[in-house]
């Protein structure tokens, strides 16, 4: 399949800076602890004898915002911009979950392109995917408030 330049980068793709992949599934059974441990060493998140548990949380933080943002149905645009904002916070300073401040910079990021999304508004006059996976997550309305409030404090700071 050719490469179109045109076209979206996938979500898959590596957050490191090589993006070379290896798939040890792939190799022979013989080989395939030689494949995972050249894996690591290229995502750089291992070097043979530690692994880099920041790069590891921060790697796993973002598939959280991933997760969310597609069950929200953001743009591509709103998922690149809420992945750059959501990489820059630090998630310990604000205080809540890292599903919680997922969900928040994605109401923030979607709110610029007319998906409002309030918990304290009529069911009426906000977005039902945000209703519905706030639900679906559990999230008590007045922290969710918190957390926008939090996470768009950061973003201005």
């Amino acid at each position: 399949m050719p490469f179109d330049e045109l076209s979206e980068e996938p979500l898959v793709s590596p957050d490191t800076e090589n993006a070379t992949k290896f798939h040890p599934s792939e190799a022979p059974s013989e080989q395939k602890s030689y494949w995972k441990r050249l894996g690591g060493y290229n995502s750089g998140v291992y070097n043979g004898y530690w692994e880099d548990s920041t790069e590891i949380r921060r790697l796993d933080n973002l598939s959280v915002f991933d997760s969310i943002s597609s069950q929200l149905e953001l743009t591509p645009y709103q998922k690149r911009t809420g992945r750059m904002h959501f990489d820059d916070l630090n998630i310990r300073e604000i205080g809540y979950g890292v599903e919680l401040i997922s969900f928040a910079l994605c109401a923030i990021v979607a709110e610029k392109d007319g998906r409002r999304y309030s918990p304290k508004a009529n069911p009426e006059n906000t977005d039902t995917e945000f209703v519905r996976i706030a639900d679906s997550l559990d999230f008590r309305p007045r922290l969710i408030e918190r957390a926008i409030c939090a996470v768009r404090g950061e973003l201005d700071a």
